[in-house]
């Protein structure tokens, strides 16, 4: 548990301010985007050398948007520890957390009214930046958290709801009076340079991926405008040929990166192996978990490597046959890269297969904690159990969804493999298993 029970009452009350505030303003600056922010925070507090005061970076996350400039008055987010004292003040005597004496409160305030990109840029440029701001390391991991969800999927997601809510163009040309205010100018105004000034270590391992999606997806809008204005500058005879070599050279960029981003995808066996070691160093609840386990770390061992050796071929990088010599003689080797593909889907389908039965032994075992805690209290459950149980429940409903949403897909690109056969006897040799223990 993260905090003591008087401060995660103290945490729920700020969650609740929060999601009424969020509510009045549109989706770029949502109660998800701002439960994502508290997450990552405190996932990048977790792996930062010094231990920081997780109370106040949780509190500074759920927070943070509050007093956002773009929806409330300059009067109201000049001095965010007056609008906050109220509420910092009713702690102290609702659960004994004290945050105006111990200066807690005016720390979150702090760090409030310095998160936001726009804040550090003025800053910067008037020369205000402290070594406060250097070395704060509650701010930076909110900070770090808030412009993380600025890049990546939902970064991009974010900002195509906030441009369309703003009425703004999603892209304009050089020299047009609204160019400043289209989507694209604030991919290249801030998207794109926020993964080099990110604060944490572990904040920019994060921004990695998120940073290569932002400028893949900025060339990819970027490419159709730029053919569109050689054509126009063509017929105008303002340009030789219809063809444009910025768009060509940007589409190439964009394919590397492409390919950077699949290959990079490999490392993802590293975690599998450690996964696999944990396992037989704490194994699971129950033996049924332990199989299904083993079972699903060795199916994605094997789709990692054919996945890649696949793409690869696909790419004319690895030769689609290999000669093996020996003393004797020289053996050739034909591979489809067909073939290694439909297999990695299938071991990926053996996966998705063997997560339903996962989710069925989880579901038992939700459901057995939920009636201990029940017969143990007698009284019915504490709030603190009840949110739980609660987000239990939720991550466990959220799993089914993810899973049901792969299925199909798994079960198309493995062609014919009868992979619900293969399932059939790995559940019986399951339960034929378990019987023979039990006996």
């Amino acid at each position: 548990m993260l905090h003591t029970p008087p401060e995660q009452a103290v945490i729920d009350a700020a969650e609740r301010i929060m999601i009424d505030t969020m509510a009045r303003y549109d989706p770029s600056h949502d109660a998800y985007h701002v439960q994502r922010v508290r997450n990552t925070a405190l996932t990048i507090a977790m792996n930062v050398p010094t231990q920081p005061d997780l109370l106040v970076i949780e509190l500074a996350a759920l927070l943070h948007d509050v007093l956002d400039r773009k929806y409330v008055s300059v009067e109201q987010a000049a001095d965010p520890y007056k609008f906050f004292l109220p509420f910092f003040e009713s702690m102290a005597y609702l659960h004994g957390i004290d945050l105006v004496k111990d200066g807690r409160g005016r720390f979150v305030a702090q760090i409030i009214d310095n998160v936001s990109w726009s804040t550090e840029k003025n800053l910067k440029e008037k020369g205000l930046w402290t070594e406060w701001h250097k070395e704060c390391v509650e701010l930076h991991c909110v900070q770090d958290a808030d412009r993380l969800d600025a890049i990546g999927a939902f970064g991009i997601l974010r900002c195509a709801a906030y441009t369309t809510t703003t009425n703004q163009p999603l892209y304009a040309p050089a020299g047009d009076p609204k160019q400043p205010q289209s989507a694209i100018q604030h991919f290249h105004d801030k998207l794109i340079l926020i993964r080099d000034r990110l604060k944490t270590e572990y904040g920019k391992r994060l921004a990695t991926k998120r940073h290569q999606l932002v400028v893949q997806y900025a060339i990819k809008v970027l490419v159709p405008f730029l053919r569109l204005r050689a054509r126009l500058q063509h017929r105008a005879g303002l340009r030789k040929t219809p063809d444009s070599a910025a768009a060509t050279s940007f589409s190439k960029i964009g394919s590397i990166i492409g390919d950077s981003r699949t290959l990079w995808r490999i490392w993802g066996l590293l975690p599998i192996v450690q996964w696999l070691i944990s396992l037989e160093r704490t194994p699971p609840a129950t033996r049924n978990l332990l199989t299904l386990e083993r079972l699903q770390g060795w199916s994605m061992i094997a789709y990692y490597p054919l996945e890649h050796l696949s793409y690869l071929m696909f790419n004319g990088t690895i030769p689609s046959t290999l000669s093996i010599k020996s003393p004797f003689s020289t053996r050739q080797i034909s591979l489809s890269a067909n073939s290694l593909s439909v297999w990695s889907c299938r071991f990926w389908a053996i996966y998705v297969l063997l997560q339903f039965i996962h989710l069925r032994e989880d579901f038992k075992l939700l459901r057995a904690r939920q009636r201990n805690l029940r017969k143990g209290k007698g009284t019915g459950l504490s709030s603190m159990e009840k949110k739980e149980l609660q987000q239990r429940w939720d991550a466990y409903w959220s799993d089914c969804i993810i899973n049901l949403g792969y299925l199909p897909l798994t079960v198309h690109w493995c062609e014919c493999l009868d992979v619900w056969g293969i399932m059939h006897h790995l559940f019986m040799y399951q339960v034929t298993g378990e019987r023979l223990i039990s006996e």
